[in-house]
């Protein structure tokens, strides 16, 4: 789940599971049926809050991928689309767990802390120890090579990486919303094409969208990837480091450096300082599980709409001897129950012949706390054609602080799914909202991302900010809410179904979020709307 936070646009100058929630499942719907209107419907507030209570409950201990809590997880979920009436399958994602019960680093003269100066992982195959001697850093300010969309820009300059341990300031130069050039994840990428060793990544709360506590909380533990195809290496080090080791690096403020990178021109340049790593390493294989449920419509071509909502989180993690554990409430136990309350919507629906022109697939995917693994695993092989997928609507996260005036789509501006989202929104008394954080790249860190890469449309339905009755206080609100929920309670143990109820009104605001969902799945289940992307939208070119 991606965060929101208030920022200008930088530029750094600054199984076995009782299912009695599914008893009367159909109950509660209030149907108000008419052959040319979208039946009005009630969230039955009760059974999401029971979805919620069970998946993010202490005995599945975090749901992490590969554990008895996400398989007991899966079973719950696949038990609710069974009873409903949705063919279910598991699909099966092969991953590898990597540890490092060994770390040692050092830049210079100094030995590193870490967690407090860095964290680390490693993708190197078939090895027992990563080391890395006297290896003089390369700095390459945002580590970007474009193919001229937004603009030509190029750090690498004809530069060799291969074999070399690169720094790079992460978010990108280009005015406007942040692009994939911007994201850590493409950094990596494009290092891991070149053949370099490792990757530094500079962190500021500013350009990554969220705090070093959120890199502090799963350091030590396993972390997750995909089985490398045949043939692909991975970097041996991938590491984010502090702010301060970053300025003792470059040797100047990271303002300074961020402002030089802005100015554009900057290409791949040789620092002074020396890096030593060791790492010992022990992986195992391990397998994440996707629930794919499906309800056939009546197109024979297999023209179908995906909704996802990540079932996984971070787990339990051993610290001090003692066992903490991060329930996921918020992120995303609430994004599923929202997931299996539309499913049941419009089985009901087609249990009174209501529905559906086209085949709706749900996927709850494992993985995404480890950069979206189970929705790219299932878009490189889809139980269903993605050339006759319409679109993918995605759900992660969900207002617990009230109802708002405004709804967001996250991608919403880059196809006439915004469209399609402005009349679900103004049909239930509310205004689109823009991205709310166009410089955090939000399109880009949830399970939407690997279908647009495939060319689908898609977009993730959320809230916005316009609390009701918050018009004359809606700073100190936000502060106290969402900003509170940013900084102390995202990827934290905080993060319960307690928490959940501390907040005054859990779940207004959640049906507003469920009410336009259901309109917009109308629009393309049932009316048989079509999307298509905007003129230059990069992601069209994937569009079989």
């Amino acid at each position: 789940m991606a965060v929101y936070r208030r920022r200008p646009r930088i530029r750094l100058v600054p199984l076995t599971v009782g299912l009695l929630l599914v008893v009367a499942l159909f109950g509660g719907l209030g149907f108000l049926m008419s052959e040319d209107r979208f039946p009005g419907v009630v969230l039955n507030t009760a059974r999401l809050d029971s979805h919620i209570k069970y998946l993010s409950s202490l005995s599945l201990e975090g749901r992490a991928v590969g554990t008895e809590g996400e398989i007991s997880a899966v079973q719950y979920i696949r038990g609710v689309l069974d009873t409903i009436g949705f063919k279910t399958t598991v699909q099966t994602v092969p991953l590898q767990g990597v540890t490092l019960p060994a770390v040692n680093l050092s830049i210079g003269s100094d030995n590193l802390r870490r967690g407090q100066d860095f964290v680390i992982t490693s993708e190197a195959e078939n090895v027992n120890i990563v080391e890395l001697k006297d290896e003089r850093i390369l700095y390459g300010g945002y580590c970007i090579k474009t193919d001229g969309n937004p603009e030509d820009y190029d750090n690498f300059c004809s530069s060799d990486v291969r074999g070399r341990v690169v720094l790079c300031l992460v978010n990108d130069p280009f005015e406007g919303p942040l692009t994939y050039y911007g994201r850590w994840v493409y950094k990596v990428e494009e290092l891991r094409r070149r053949g370099a060793a490792g990757v530094l990544l500079v962190h500021t709360t500013e350009s990554a969208g969220y705090g070093w506590n959120v890199l502090q909380s799963p350091d030590g533990g396993e972390n997750i990837r995909l089985m490398s195809k045949d043939g692909e290496k991975g970097l041996k080090i991938r590491a984010w480091i502090a702010q301060h080791v970053a300025e003792r690096i470059l040797k100047t403020s990271i303002d300074r450096a961020f402002e030089e990178a802005n100015t554009g021109g900057l290409c791949m340049q040789e620092t002074d300082m020396v890096l030593h790593v060791r790492l010992d390493i022990t992986t195992r294989e391990l397998y994440g599980l996707n629930v794919v449920g499906q309800l056939d419509g009546s197109a024979r071509n297999n023209e179908h709409v995906i909704v996802t909502s990540h079932h996984d989180h971070l787990g339990a993690i051993e610290r001090n001897g003692e066992k903490v554990i991060y329930p996921g409430a918020v992120d995303n136990a609430s994004g599923v129950g929202k997931l299996l309350e539309l499913a049941t919507y419009f089985a009901a629906m087609k249990s009174q012949a209501r529905c559906c022109k086209r085949t709706l697939v749900v996927i709850t995917p494992t993985a995404e706390e480890s950069v979206l693994l189970g929705s790219s695993y299932y878009a490189d092989h889809p139980q269903l054609p993605l050339a006759q997928c319409a679109a993918v609507l995605n759900m992660d996260g969900m207002n617990i602080w009230g109802p708002t005036t405004d709804s967001v789509g996250i991608g919403s501006e880059r196809s006439t799914l915004g469209d399609i989202l402005a009349r679900a929104a103004r049909e239930e008394g509310q205004r689109v909202a823009p991205d709310p954080a166009p410089e955090q790249g939000l399109f880009f860190r949830s399970d939407q991302l690997p279908f647009a890469r495939k060319g689908v449309p898609a977009m993730k339905i959320t809230h916005g900010f316009s609390f009701t009755n918050h018009e004359q206080d809606i700073d100190e609100y936000l502060n106290a809410t969402v900003w509170d929920y940013n900084r102390n309670v995202y990827h934290q143990p905080l993060d319960t179904y307690e928490y959940l109820h501390k907040q005054g009104d859990p779940y207004s605001g959640a049906e507003q979020e469920f009410k336009v969902g259901a309109r917009v799945l109308f629009d393309l289940l049932v009316r048989g709307f079509s999307p298509k992307w905007m003129p230059g939208e990069p992601f069209a070119r994937f569009r079989a």
